[in-house]
């Protein structure tokens, strides 16, 4: 339902109006495309999502402040761990 952002979004790209585009995603869309939350509830998001689907994941994170290696270690064990 969203496929009239699509066109809009382009065209705000080609005037590199990043805000605006920001301004125009909802926090429903951004949950719909991406698992949204804190360190420790991110990997059963994506678990729950994607049942064991996942074959490759990179902790590449947008996140502030970035994940530290104990944080990574226990995302991706979480991830690895059978429920």
């Amino acid at each position: 339902g969203w496929e009239e952002l699509i066109p809009r979004l382009h065209a705000l790209s080609l005037e590199q109006k990043w805000d605006e585009m920001a301004r125009q995603v909802s926090d429903e869309m951004v949950h719909t495309f991406a698992a949204v939350g804190l360190y420790d509830e991110v990997a059963p998001l994506l678990k729950q999502r994607f049942d064991g689907l996942l074959d490759e994941i990179s902790p590449d994170l947008y996140a502030n402040p970035p994940m530290d290696d104990v944080q990574e270690r226990r995302f991706l064990e979480e991830l690895r761990a059978s429920d």
